[in-house]
């Protein structure tokens, strides 16, 4: 065989091999910005099978122009751990104790390459067209080549199975939007719709993506400007410490999740509460018991906190 034939060969089998493991997962974040890559990163940590949906060539978001192109962003004292944990330098302000600088550059590789070693895949220059909706759960997508969608070709997608389905599309919430117009669905917002996002307010809307950052439907979350999007929260412009914080426990800043099993199926505590509908009572898994950590159910699917002799409560809600 020669060279081009072996490069080609090899490119084409192993992709392929990567999409074929890619239709069935636990977790699908639709949108490569920094919340859904810390995300990706615990979620794959913590043994969920979990891939990234990225329309762009690039995955990253609007990290890489930081603010105005001039390529550095900010974060606060809270979202230290989380950058150190994926080696990403930064500087404090001399002038404003609590507020750091990074390149955002530095950021947006860091948290790409910190996703994909811990076991995450990113499909990227892929779109998202639709939902795979079932019994009343948001159970997958419907993608597509991003040039296919651009060009406007008549070219049929194929599906993407997903336990849970996470929209980090940033500001527009594309896939809750799908959800509400073609499923006709009614979110777990006040006014069970996209409220839509608020003008610029930093604190508040720091604040409000991480509160925000939840389940909305029965297999369907939104994390990041999504979610502050959903639920009429502020802009906050190139500050990120809410953005990375998000994917952590509300309660708890732990990096180990606990494996629990119920009735041969099998369950993970992540950053994003509780994945899988109804699923007390527990056994636990063999895990190290010093890594622990206490979850709260999805709320509106199970209401009470676990209690178990192997569990410790860090905090509550």
């Amino acid at each position: 065989m020669s060279a081009e034939n072996i490069i080609s060969t090899a490119i084409i089998s192993k992709f392929s091999a990567k999409l074929i493991e890619g239709l069935k997962l636990d977790v699908a974040l639709v949108g490569g910005g920094p919340s859904a890559l810390v995300a990706a990163r615990y979620l794959a940590e913590a043994g969920l099978k979990t891939a990234i949906f990225e329309r762009k060539l690039a995955p990253g978001g609007g990290t890489w122009g930081g603010g105005m192109l001039f390529n550095e962003v900010v974060v606060q004292d809270e979202a230290l751990d989380i950058l150190d944990d994926f080696n990403i330098t930064h500087k404090e302000l001399e002038n404003a104790p609590g507020y750091h600088t990074l390149d955002s550059v530095e950021m947006a590789s860091g948290l790409i390459f910190g996703a994909l070693k811990a076991g995450a895949k990113i499909f990227n220059s892929v779109s998202v067209e639709d939902l795979v909706f079932k019994n009343n759960k948001v159970n997958g997508l419907v993608i597509n080549w991003t040039c296919v969608e651009r060009l406007g070709l008549h070219v049929d997608p194929l599906t993407v199975i997903a336990e849970n389905v996470v929209d980090g599309t940033g500001h527009p919430s594309e896939i809750l939007n799908l959800a509400v117009k073609k499923a006709k669905i009614q979110l777990d917002t006040p006014t069970g719709d996209i409220i839509g996002e608020k003008p610029m307010w930093v604190e508040n809307g720091e604040a409000s993506t991480v509160e925000n950052t939840r389940c909305y439907f029965p297999g369907l979350y939104a994390c990041g400007m999504s979610a502050n999007n959903v639920m009429g929260g502020y802009r906050m412009g190139p500050i990120f410490g809410g953005m990375i914080i998000i994917t952590l426990p509300r309660f708890c800043k732990l990096k180990h999740f606990k494996k629990l099993i119920s009735d041969g199926d099998s369950y993970l505590f992540a950053g994003f509460e509780l994945l899988g509908p109804n699923p007390p009572p527990f056994h636990i898994d063999t895990v190290p018991l010093q890594q622990y950590t206490i979850f709260q159910p999805l709320s509106g699917i199970h209401s009470q906190i676990i209690d178990h002799p192997d569990f410790r409560l860090i905090d509550h809600l």
